[in-house]
């Protein structure tokens, strides 16, 4: 593929990842209407632009991705829409430093939507929306850009786990006046992080031979191929189980969490087909239908607590 096949509108949407996106709109809005149940109001201004600093943070990530993980990207041959980069950079669809300059604009961008969100946060709240704007930027560039270089060393799993479940949800809670204190969007938000890490577990195993050989600590890297595809699959079932726990603690009670026991015949057939894979031994290759349904196991987590949350506020207003 050569740069004249992809034209250039096409070639920033797809270095965008934008199908990554939804599963952290859905996190993010319980987090937010939850709050705005406390709260007895819901800002829609603070939740477009707080949301608006999640998407430049995840936005300006990919972009930096990009740069960073280059030489991985073009080792590696078994990329797909789901792992391994967009590889627009790869084919010369777009240049380093072009990507370089989105991400820098995403980041100046970001500051100006943040200071916006920040005047508009009730004082008592500014400092740990502020504390969680930065946390975002530098878990996010932190990834792979140096000096922390996170996924290099072994922590990038747990990272993305955690930027797309717990730490989504809390913005959310945040930017409506919730207290970082409170144990709900940490509860809430266990069954998102189990189902992320089984998904962001496995989509390491294609990239096994690429990452290895520029250092890069996936799991796959550290645990091997096998042991990382038992892991995703334990996090799955992990990841059901909790979402049940919710419910019997009444967290996402009535009919809307008893939705999570759909959950189990989706976590049971994922770790199945996760398990045959383990046993496969046929590890370098691409995994598409594996991502499609680890990926849309994620939704479930985010969906059910934002329909409870949503029902629930539409019901009070």
């Amino acid at each position: 593929m050569t740069e004249a096949v992809i034209p250039r509108p096409l070639a920033w949407f797809r270095v965008a990842r934008l199908q990554f996106y939804p599963m952290v709109i859905f996190v993010y809005g319980a987090g937010a209407i939850a709050a705005a149940l406390a709260a007895g109001a819901f800002d829609w201004t603070r939740a477009l632009l707080a949301y608006a600093c999640l998407f430049l943070i995840e936005f300006a990530t990919v972009l930096t991705n990009e740069h960073f993980d280059y030489e991985s990207d073009r080792r590696n041959h078994n990329a797909s829409p789901f792992t391994g980069g967009s590889r627009m950079l790869v084919v010369g669809a777009l240049r380093h430093h072009e990507v370089q300059r989105a991400a820098t604009g995403a980041i100046a961008v970001l500051l100006v939507v943040s200071g916006l969100l920040l005047s508009r946060t009730p004082s008592e709240y500014r400092l740990p929306m502020l504390v969680l704007i930065a946390l975002g930027a530098v878990l996010g560039l932190g990834y792979t850009a140096p000096p922390l270089k996170l996924s290099y060393r072994g922590y990038g799993e747990i990272v993305v786990s955690f930027t797309h479940s717990t730490y989504a949800m809390l913005f959310g809670w945040v930017s409506q006046g919730g207290d970082w204190h409170n144990p709900l969007p940490y509860l809430v938000s266990m069954p998102v992080f189990c189902a992320v890490f089984a998904a962001n577990t496995v989509a390491g195993i294609p990239d096994h031979a690429a990452d290895a050989s520029v250092n890069k600590r996936s799991y796959s890297v550290i645990f091997g191929p096998t042991r990382a595809a038992l892991i995703a699959s334990f996090a799955a079932v992990l990841a059901s189980v909790g979402g049940i726990t919710l419910w019997m603690d009444g967290l996402v009670p009535g009919k809307f969490g008893l939705v999570f026991f759909l959950t189990v015949p989706h976590a049971l057939a994922l770790a199945f087909v996760l398990t045959r894979f383990a046993r496969s031994g046929n590890y370098d290759r691409r995994i598409d239908s594996i991502m499609i349904n680890a990926l849309n196991f994620i939704m479930w987590f985010g969906l059910i607590p934002f329909a409870y949350f949503l029902w629930r506020l539409r019901g009070s207003s």
